[in-house]
């Protein structure tokens, strides 16, 4: 009952945007003789999610877009700020929950007050599915795994993926996260989400996209002019 409820907001949240395919900011390709290529086979964008963000979190919206005949088999991907002097801690588990959580009755006073419930759909739809899948996934709540890791950070995050403890790392996360391995069907677009610790007052409008796919070298793009979804941040 749970999860169809959760597929129904998931389905209302994906609705609105379907007039934009690769919603945000699109990156470019960065190589090693080329800092600005615009890839034939992928594409990524970047957009920060106003209704998810708070304070002290940011949540962001990354699609990749699939441009090939064949399926894309993202084994692992990574987040860096090039305007940060330290890499931002991600949101996890229980801590993960419980923001949800807050997160979700932030917005139900905001969309009562404002008369707006396409907010709260938003917020409650996008990692609603995630937060379930969490509580539901039994080897997480056997292992305690990202538990007992407590708050990493998102370089930390990239190191474990790519340890001997990867695949117990990436069984961990919720569905739905950008770090979690996933598959991109020909021709189609896929969005993947994250929440970091960025305070407010930071600005960061460039973020670096890396992903490696299955049997393939590690790639780069560098997505510029990242905004919130919203002019104006909640309180």
């Amino acid at each position: 009952m749970l999860k169809n409820f959760l597929l129904f907001f998931v389905t209302l949240t994906v609705l609105p945007a379907c007039a934009y395919e690769l919603p945000g900011a699109v990156g470019f390709e960065v190589t090693a003789t080329n800092p600005k290529v615009e890839a034939t086979d992928i594409s990524v964008s970047i957009e920060e999610i106003d209704s998810l963000t708070s304070t002290y979190y940011r949540a962001y919206n990354v699609t990749f877009k699939n441009r090939t005949d064949r399926w894309m088999r993202i084994e692992a991907t990574g987040l860096k700020f090039p305007t940060l002097t330290t890499s931002p801690e991600i949101l996890l588990s229980n801590d993960l929950n419980s923001y949800i959580q807050a997160i979700s009755r932030r917005n139900a006073i905001d969309a009562h007050n404002r008369a707006v419930a396409l907010s709260t759909i938003y917020a409650v739809g996008l990692v609603g599915g995630a937060a379930g899948s969490h509580n539901n996934n039994a080897g997480l709540a056997s292992a305690g795994y990202l538990s007992s890791l407590g708050a990493i950070s998102v370089a930390a995050a990239e190191g474990i993926s790519k340890s001997r403890d990867g695949a117990q790392f990436a069984n961990a996360l919720p569905d739905g996260h950008l770090l979690k391995p996933f598959e991109i069907p020909p021709g189609l677009a896929l969005a993947r989400w994250i929440i970091v610790k960025i305070d407010e007052k930071f600005i960061v409008n460039e973020i670096s996209v890396s992903m490696k796919e299955k049997e393939r070298a590690e790639r780069t793009f560098h997505v510029v002019g990242v905004r919130p979804t919203l002019d104006s941040r909640r309180k």
